[in-house]
């Protein structure tokens, strides 16, 4: 049970597509990020307040390449959880250094073209499939200068053979300052998501399925160097409510609350 609701709040949320034709920097060199996602989640049952706990942190490595798309992997992961039935700290060995390939317009909208496999003791701990989603600030058309504000919306739909998840997301972003970091220039854009998910998927060590439905707010910012084309942190926190609903032989919901925070940030 536990790893199956560690694997509904670790849902990637941020995959948001954009109407904009500005430009992230041509084919280069590698850069890297270190990136961490902290998650509380607490579930409501009939037998009482269930906590679920997750780290998941490590550094990121990137590579764009030609054609608008880039190879993208972990140098290093770690992830960690902390629930009712004890500590959980699975290898990541099998993915890191394993590349994936992530396709994007100049505008930053992303597409997953190939993952490397999900080991299955880390099928429940989040969707490592789109973490790099989050690597890519949605971008107008227009120059990034300060007070500049526009928004998107977007509705993501993902299956496989066993599972299914819908994302819509209303964003809001604001150019609030400039900003230089590690003697790079750069903008502070303030963002806002409102985000709904639905999401089934099979409950590990059980003979039922899940069923979540999710809604929440997700604030932040990101600091971006337009003459470089490239995002050089982020910050952002998100509170979520809903339920998941478990059907035979359990039947039973479930409520959710749900409170997550992410940092990236470049590393020189």
């Amino acid at each position: 049970m536990p790893r199956a609701l560690l694997a509904v709040s670790l849902l990637a949320l941020f995959a948001v597509p954009a109407a904009a034709q500005s430009h992230y920097a041509p084919p280069g060199d590698t850069v890297r990020y270190r990136w961490g996602v902290k998650t509380n989640v607490i579930v409501s049952t009939p037998q009482g307040e269930i906590p679920v706990n997750a780290d998941q942190s490590g550094v990121v490595a990137m590579t764009r390449l030609p054609h608008d798309s880039a190879l993208v992997w972990f140098e290093s992961l770690e992830i960690a959880a902390s629930t009712p039935a004890g500590e959980q700290k699975p290898s990541t060995a099998e993915l890191v250094g394993k590349p994936y390939r992530v396709a994007f317009s100049p505008s930053g909208r992303v597409h997953l073209g190939e993952a490397p496999t999900i080991p299955p003791e880390l099928e429940g701990m989040g969707d490592l499939r789109h973490v790099f989603d989050d690597f890519f600030l949605r971008l107008p058309a227009k120059p990034l200068t300060v007070g500049l504000a526009w928004s998107d919306t977007v509705a993501r739909s993902d299956s496989s053979a066993d599972r299914w998840m819908r994302v819509g997301a209303v964003s809001e972003y604001r150019v609030e300052r400039d900003t230089v970091v590690n003697g790079v220039a750069g903008v502070v854009v303030a963002m806002k998501e409102h985000v709904d998910i639905q999401a089934e998927n099979p409950v590990p060590n059980a003979p039922a399925r899940g069923h979540t439905t999710l809604a929440g707010t997700d604030t932040g910012y990101f600091v971006f160097a337009p003459k470089a084309g490239r995002v050089l942190g982020r910050r952002h926190e998100g509170h979520f409510t809903g339920s998941m609903v478990l059907g035979a032989p359990a039947n039973m919901e479930m409520k959710q609350a749900i409170d997550i925070s992410a940092t990236v940030d470049e590393v020189r």
